[in-house]
């Protein structure tokens, strides 16, 4: 890790980075569209950020391609048509979940503030703090280049974007379903509102996996003396 400054430092000079993040399919996924080959083109590439778990704030690059055929942009995530108010998502857990246009957080490192949370009821500011000041040595010696107008620090928003994004695709993924979530929104919190209301009232009550289990813990159950069961 100690080396990575330099590494990232010489691929700078190349115009290149450890990671380009781009769609995973090559082709466009509408059957009905009109272009013959629904071969993706027209590349789009930018600078990034990648927040890693084991090794901090990493700068990549991120590639978008279009569809002139059906008017489709995919990004490394999602999809979106040109004439859409939706943003789909492709299906499964991607390794990496992007937050935002630069952002981009590993899936492992939002698994790591799910426990954190459930476990020792940290707060998504106190997870940035502590993500930050883990790779504050690390993220002092990165040297962006000129253009890179972005910063390598954590902050709470991120967090919670990351966190909620992470659950739902983790959702969507046990149900075998698609994630679908507004293309325009004031925040995310606000984009992300509806499809975590209805997860919520999914899981409520019998929703919960182990919702009709008994066990010693939760229950207790005691014979009367004319032989009924009796549960507690």
């Amino acid at each position: 890790m100690s080396k990575l400054p330099c590494l990232l430092c010489n691929l700078f000079t190349q115009h290149l980075a450890l990671y380009d993040f781009r769609p995973p399919m090559a082709f466009c996924l509408d059957p009905s569209c009109r272009r013959q080959d629904r071969v993706l083109t027209e590349p789009s590439r930018h600078e990034a950020v990648l927040f890693t778990r084991d090794y901090g704030p990493i700068p990549v690059y991120t590639t978008s391609f279009y569809c002139r055929g059906c008017l489709t942009c995919y990004y490394p995530n999602y999809y979106v048509h040109t004439n859409s108010s939706l943003r789909s998502y492709h299906g499964g857990l991607p390794g990496v979940i992007q937050t935002s246009k630069k952002v981009f957080v590993e899936v492992t490192l939002c698994e790591r503030f799910a426990m954190q949370m459930a476990m020792a009821w940290k707060s998504s500011t106190n997870c940035a703090r502590i993500y930050n000041v883990v790779f504050d040595v690390l993220r002092a010696k990165i040297e962006l280049p000129f253009g890179w107008n972005f910063t390598l620090k954590f902050d709470t928003d991120i967090v919670s974007d990351a966190f909620y994004l992470y659950s739902l695709l983790q959702d969507y993924e046990h149900h075998s379903t698609m994630l679908v979530l507004p293309r325009c929104a004031p925040s995310n919190t606000a984009r992300m509102r509806g499809a975590l209301e209805e997860r919520n009232k999914r899981v409520a009550g019998t929703g919960q996996p182990e919702w009709n289990h008994t066990c010693d813990l939760s229950m207790k159950v005691s014979v009367s003396e004319d032989g009924s069961l009796g549960a507690l």
